[in-house]
């Protein structure tokens, strides 16, 4: 994060613009925006990326709200609460929460400790792109467990999620379906796991949709790094289907952007592992 004193402009900005001039050096800020100079009523902070007189901005963080600011309104570079508690914790402050973070990181480096029985979690952020860069530091059940069926259900993961499981119906054998749509991740959604768990003699479909992702133009690839020698699987438009037998775990999810001569592409890689744990059977313990 960049600092700099005494800092402060007047500014134009409408409600959702996420892109503005500033006149400062190139790299990051967090800045404050105001409804006057003197005696103000109302705030905004903002992260600015900034190069060449050209700022790329996140608007709404540290729980403000993403506003209109007219003629008379102001930007500046001052010192924010989350910018103080990062500092006076050496970079890493931490949270703690009965819940897993949803929102956005104020900056990288922070902590979030949840300590929601019986599987205490610990997150560290890697960016500040969005809630997908938020990552456990140790794999856990899911969280998140979903059923497929016989229709194909489908399910709208949150950019938040990180740990999903996906099963089919409890000893029955045949094939199943679920649909799963991948959100607007705005960066490689750090330490994401999906487990896939067929019962014995069931297949699931699984269909990964990416339309999220896919900005306008823009031409969509997809890669399976297959590390159990069985998958099977297909690309149509912006949906990845894979046929699972087998107890198997989908990670290292990465997002790829680039310009081939005018033309945007995106390409997603996943890759698929054999599941290290085996089926797991329950018993009831007895004293003697």
């Amino acid at each position: 994060m960049n600092y700099v004193n005494n800092w402060l402009r007047a500014i134009d900005l409408e409600q959702g613009a996420t892109s503005c001039p500033l006149d400062l050096p190139d790299g990051e800020y967090r800045l404050t925006l105001a409804d006057a100079a003197a005696g103000a009523t109302r705030w905004e902070i903002v992260d600015a990326v900034v190069a060449a007189g050209s700022a790329t901005l996140t608007r709404a963080r540290e729980g403000t709200a993403d506003q209109d600011w007219p003629t008379g309104s102001v930007i500046y570079c001052g010192l924010t609460a989350a910018t103080l508690a990062a500092l006076s914790s050496g970079g890493s402050a931490v949270t703690v929460s009965a819940d897993q973070p949803t929102q956005t990181p104020d900056a990288a480096g922070l902590s979030w400790l949840v300590t929601t029985h019986p599987f205490q979690r610990l997150f560290v952020s890697v960016g500040t792109a969005g809630p997908e860069d938020w990552m456990p530091l140790a794999e856990c059940p899911p969280l998140n467990e979903y059923q497929a069926s016989t229709f194909s259900t489908t399910v709208a993961l949150d950019r938040s999620d990180k740990e999903v499981g996906i099963g089919s119906p409890y000893q029955e054998a045949g094939q199943f379906g679920i649909t799963l749509t991948i959100p607007a991740w705005s960066s490689n959604p750090a330490g994401f796991v999906l487990k896939v768990e067929p019962q014995p003699a069931a297949t699931i479909a699984l269909a990964l949709d990416f339309a999220a992702l896919i900005n306008p133009g823009e031409v969509f690839t997809a890669t399976l790094v297959d590390y159990t020698g069985s998958g099977q699987g297909s690309a149509d438009g912006s949906v990845v289907t894979l046929e699972i037998a087998e107890r198997v775990r989908l990670s290292d999810l990465l997002i790829e952007r680039w310009d081939d001569e005018g033309t945007p592409h995106v390409h997603v890689q996943i890759e698929m592992r054999n599941a290290r744990d085996p089926v797991p059977d329950f018993i009831a313990l007895t004293g003697a």
